[in-house]
C-alpha cells in the first residue's frame, strides 16, 4: 500500500513559468491522498522539515486563507501549500486542471489547490498571479502586437471595477465558493476584480483596499504618462522602471516596531504583524486618513548606541490625511494603542512576548523619519527622539 500511495509536488508561480529572478522564492503545491490528516502537514511534517540542517526561518501559518509553510532552504525562500485529493492514491498522471478533482474536497484544500490562482499580497496589493492574468489578458486582446505595444497598452486598457477574465468559467455546483457578484453581495464591493481562470473561480485581488486601489491606479496612470513620453521620444524605457522614493513620498508616517532577541523570534514577529497589519489599515481608513500605504518590506533595526533593548524589526506606513484632518488636532493614539495591544496580546498567547519588550506603533512626520536601519534602501536624514512611543499627531501643510 505504501508503494502505491504516491504524492506529487507541483511548483507554481514565477518559478513554474520560468520567469523567476535570481532571488525569487519558489512556491509549491504538495498533493496527497485523502486519508491523510491536514494537521499532520503543520505538525509532524513541519517538525521533519525543521530538523533539516539546510532549513532556516521556518514558520507555519495554518490559519491563513491559504494555509502555508514558509521556509528558507540554503538561502532559497520556499512556500508550501497542501491539497488532499479525494482518492486513496495520487497517480503520476494526476490532472489538476480537471474540475472534477475538487468534488467533495475540503474547502481548505481547494484554496490550496487553487492557490496557484488566488494568492495575493497580504498588504493589500496585487499578487504575482493577478499581474500575470492582467498581462495574459493584454496578450489576448492584442495577439499580434509587438512587446513594446503590449507594455503601452497595459497602462491604458483597464476600466475598474469591470472584472478581468481570461475565459468564462462554468460553475460545477460542487458547493464551493464561486465569485459571482450577481449572487454574492460581498463580491459586488471588490474594487478591481481579477478573476482566476479555473473552477472554482475566485477574485485574485480580493485583498485590495481603498488605499491600495488608489496607489495602484496612480502608478498605472503614471506608467501611462511615461509611455506617452516614450512614444513621443521624450523619454526612454529606463524611466518606466525608476523606483519610487517611499521615504520622501509622504509627510506623515507610522513606525511599527517589534523587539526580538533571537532569529526565531524575529521570524515569528514578522509572521504575526504582517498577518494583522490589515486591521490597522482598515481602522485608519475609517477615520480622517484618506490613504494608507504600507511599505512592503520590514527593516532590521540594530542595537542602538547606549541602549540595552536589543534589536528590532520595523515596518513603515505612509499616511495622507483628508482635508479636514489639516484643520484640527488629531489624536491617533487610540488607533495605534489598540493595534499595539492586539499584537502584544497575540504575542503573549503564542509565547512570543518577552517581559518588558513590547510591540509599539508610533506616529512621526517626514523630517522625524530617521532611524539607523541596516536596509540599504533606507536613506533617511535628521534625528528622531524615541522617548515617546505614541506621540500625538498634529498634521500640518
Amino acid at each position: 500500500m505504501i508503494d502505491k500511495v504516491g504524492g506529487k509536488i507541483f511548483p507554481f508561480g514565477s518559478y513554474h513559468l520560468g520567469v523567476h529572478s535570481k532571488d525569487a522564492d519558489i512556491n509549491a503545491l504538495c498533493v496527497g491522498p485523502g486519508f491523510l490528516e491536514r494537521k499532520a502537514f503543520f505538525t509532524s511534517f513541519f517538525k521533519k522539515l525543521k530538523a533539516q540542517k539546510e532549513v532556516k526561518d521556518i514558520q507555519a501559518n495554518e490559519e491563513a486563507y491559504v494555509p502555508v509553510i514558509k521556509l528558507s532552504w540554503e538561502g532559497i525562500e520556499i512556500g508550501l501549500v497542501l491539497a488532499l485529493v479525494t482518492q486513496s492514491s495520487v497517480a503520476d498522471d494526476l490532472d489538476l486542471l480537471n474540475d472534477s478533482i475538487v468534488k467533495d474536497m475540503d474547502e481548505r484544500c481547494v484554496r490550496s489547490l487553487d492557490g496557484r490562482y488566488i494568492y495575493s499580497n497580504k498588504m493589500g496589493f496585487l499578487g504575482g498571479v493577478s499581474w500575470a492574468i492582467m498581462v495574459a489578458r493584454i496578450c489576448q486582446v492584442y495577439p499580434n502586437a509587438a512587446a513594446s505595444t503590449l507594455v503601452i497598452k497595459f497602462f491604458s486598457i483597464w476600466v475598474w471595477p469591470v472584472p478581468i477574465r481570461l475565459k468564462v468559467v462554468e460553475n460545477c455546483y460542487y458547493n464551493l465558493p464561486f465569485w459571482n457578484p450577481g449572487v454574492n453581495v460581498s463580491d459586488c464591493y471588490h474594487l478591481m476584480p481579477v478573476i482566476s481562470p479555473a473552477y472554482p473561480q475566485q477574485n485574485t485581488s480580493a485583498n485590495v483596499s481603498l488605499s491600495t486601489f488608489a496607489i495602484i491606479n496612480k502608478e498605472i496612470r503614471r506608467g501611462h504618462a511615461i509611455c506617452q513620453e516614450i512614444e513621443q521620444k521624450k523619454a526612454n524605457w529606463r524611466k518606466l522602471f525608476e523606483e519610487m522614493d517611499f521615504f520622501d513620498k509622504y509627510q506623515h508616517y507610522v513606525m511599527l516596531e517589534a523587539p526580538y532577541s533571537t532569529e526565531k523570534q524575529r521570524t515569528e514577529w514578522v509572521c504575526l504583524v504582517e498577518s494583522k497589519i490589515g486591521l490597522l489599515v482598515a481602522s485608519l481608513e475609517r477615520n480622517v486618513v484618506s490613504l494608507v500605504h504600507v511599505h512592503l518590506r520590514s527593516f532590521p533595526r540594530p542595537r542602538r548606541a547606549n541602549k540595552e533593548d536589543g534589536k528590532s524589526t520595523v515596518w513603515l506606513v505612509g499616511l495622507a490625511f483628508n482635508p479636514e484632518g489639516f484643520q484640527i488636532w488629531i489624536n491617533l493614539n487610540t488607533i495605534f494603542q489598540t493595534f499595539a495591544n492586539t499584537i502584544n496580546s497575540l504575542a503573549k498567547r503564542s509565547n512570543l512576548y518577552e517581559k518588558g519588550k513590547f510591540f509599539t506603533a508610533a506616529y512621526m512626520q517626514k523630517e522625524e523619519l530617521v532611524c539607523t536601519l541596516s536596509h540599504p534602501t533606507c536613506q533617511l536624514r535628521g534625528k528622531r527622539d524615541h522617548s515617546s512611543a505614541n506621540p500625538r499627531c498634529q498634521p500640518r501643510n
